[in-house]
């Protein structure tokens, strides 16, 4: 059986866009990585710089010792909101992100994956401080890459503490 010029570019077109496909999931999850990453080291400037322009993080829980919903839109909530934030030296914690799926569609994408947010005590030793899944809506940005759009912390699990 002889394989034609056409069937190679057409294969080789389908190769070219599992390769894109691949590169922009590696992409949107190095964004979400980042995000867990600069808030864990307290870099405030680049931990924002993960958003668009219009992005936002809301927070949502069931739990009784855990605010309802809490919701902060655009940079400059967002910069309020991290001014806040705890972080080294201080309080050391790590917002482990696990287990992510990422669908993308062109220059959206949408992306689940589980939660797990360690904090130290006061004498220094980790403890869970929450768990839960994100649901991210993230847009590709010409000059920035892959951004969020929006951030929802579904909060499944709390000791309570908030550090």
């Amino acid at each position: 059986m002889t394989t034609t010029i056409e069937e190679l570019e057409a294969r080789l077109e389908a190769l070219e866009a599992e390769r894109a496909a691949a590169r922009d999931r590696e992409a949107v999850i190095a964004r979400l990585l980042a995000y867990s990453r600069t808030i864990d080291l307290g870099q405030h400037e680049e931990w924002i710089a993960c958003f668009s322009a219009d992005g936002a993080f809301e927070m949502r829980s069931h739990l009784e010792n855990y605010p309802s919903r809490r919701r902060v839109e655009g940079r400059a909530e967002l910069a309020d909101f991290i001014a806040t934030h705890t972080g080294p030296p201080e309080t050391f914690h790590k917002h482990l992100y696990l287990m992510p799926e990422v669908a993308v569609d062109g220059n959206a994408a949408h992306a689940a994956g589980y939660f797990v947010h360690l904090v130290d005590d006061e004498s220094g030793s980790p403890i869970l401080q929450s768990y839960g899944r994100y649901r991210d809506t993230l847009v590709r940005d010409a000059e920035a890459g892959w951004l969020i759009r929006e951030r929802i912390a579904e909060i499944e699990g709390s000791t309570g503490a908030q550090r």
